[in-house]
Parts: C-alpha cells; structure tokens; sequence
C-alpha cells in the first residue's frame, strides 16, 4: 500500500496498530517495511475504548481486587494479545506500568485466539474492544473490570474508567481509519473523504457498526509537517 500508485484507485483500511508496528520493528532493531508518513489520513471511522475482561469464573469482582491480587502474586497472573506489539498488548503494557504490575504476557497470533484461550480459562485476562467480547458478556461467560476510554462506553455504564480509578494516564482506543499514499493528490483525497463522510452519516453504515458493538467515531484526518506522522483532529 505505501508504494502503491497515488492516484486514489489504491486506499488502505487499517487499524490503529499500523502507527504502532513501525516503532516495534525500531525497538527489536530491525528496519520497518513502511512508515506513518509514507500514508495520507483521510478519516478515522470508528475509535473503541478497550476493556479488561476476565472469566466469568475470575475471582475479581472489581478492578481493585484484580490490581491488589496481581501486586500480592507477581508474574502469577496472565494475560493474551494478538501478538508482541500488538494494540490488545500495548493497552495492557499502559496498564501494568501505571499501576506498577507485573503479569505474565501469552502473545497469540491474532486476538481470536486470544479470546478463545480465556473463554476456555487458559488466560486469566484480555484486553479487547467491545465488539469482539459483547456476545459473551451478555451470556455471562465474561466479566469486564475496566475500560480504556474517557468516559463509560454507552452498553457498558456499569464498567469504570481506569481514569475514574487513579490511572488518569491509562486511555486507549482500537480506531479503524482509511489511509492513501501520501503524494495522493488533495483533490482526490477531498472526494474520498467526503464520500467516506457521507457513509458515516448515513443510517445504513451506522446500524452495522453499532450491532458489531464498534460505533461509527467519524473523524477527519488531515496532513501533519513532513517531520512528523499523519494525525486525526481531535
């Protein structure tokens, strides 16, 4: 996609852990296969807050319990992701490092088979966004401690903020944005981004997001100085 011709016939749906790859590869030494600025933003679609979910069989009730057991049994207390650097394990590397945790990372490839390994109780924790989880919470085969967002996810009022509970720095969200090649021309991606605008307003896109649990956060993407990546407004 980065080298892909910029005339906007070549568009790229990713997720949020598109800015996040780039810097795992700095960090093991090794040299990215893209970077964020080689991409122009055209719109966010969709930002969910990630929640903490344990078995329904945990013996936590609440994120305090969860947090005083993991300090009282360093290293005993698992949690999955779909993979090293993945968005499910920097949500929860913010969460151990703010409030001073050491828990046990399981990688998966993918956070279906993370979700399945705590389903089946192999896993102890899961950090997911709300659309993959939802069916099981509402079966009570989950339970959700705490979300990553600014505020209660709507569905979800009865699940705290890490915010409201001492951890104001602990914020995350799985986001969905449509991205082109960065030299793609600006009156092309205006006519993209108005098309994408309009699926957002629309009824249609909207009730799809919102039954997946993943509702539409439309946000309009714009170009940042050369030295730094592309950003959301916001």
């Amino acid at each position: 996609m980065a080298r892909a011709p910029a005339d906007g016939h070549t568009a790229l749906l990713a997720l949020s852990s598109l800015s996040v790859l780039p810097e795992a590869e700095h960090i093991q030494g090794r040299t990215p296969a893209y970077t964020v600025d080689q991409f122009a933003p055209i719109a966010r679609i969709t930002a969910d807050p990630t929640l903490l979910v344990v078995p329904a069989g945990a013996p936590w009730q609440s994120l305090e319990e969860f947090v005083a057991d993991a300090r009282g049994r360093p290293g005993a207390i698992t949690y999955g992701s779909a993979g090293n650097y993945s968005t499910l394990h920097v949500a929860m590397a913010m969460l151990t490092g703010a409030a001073g945790l050491d828990l046990l990372h399981v990688p998966f490839q993918g956070g279906g088979p993370a979700l399945t390994a705590l389903l089946s109780g192999t896993l102890d924790a899961l950090a997911s966004g709300p659309g993959p989880v939802l069916p099981h919470l509402r079966e009570g085969r989950l339970r959700a401690l705490a979300c990553w967002g600014a505020q209660r996810i709507p569905g979800f009022e009865t699940v705290p903020t890490f915010i409201e509970r001492g951890f104001p720095e602990v914020e995350f969200y799985i986001w969905t944005g449509l991205f082109v090649p960065a030299a793609t021309p600006e009156p092309v991606q205006a006519r993209l981004r108005g098309a994408l605008r309009a699926a957002c307003e629309g009824p249609q896109l909207r009730r799809a997001l919102e039954a997946a649990g993943s509702p539409v956060a439309y946000q309009e993407g714009r170009r940042s100085p050369a030295s730094s990546p592309p950003t959301m407004r916001g």
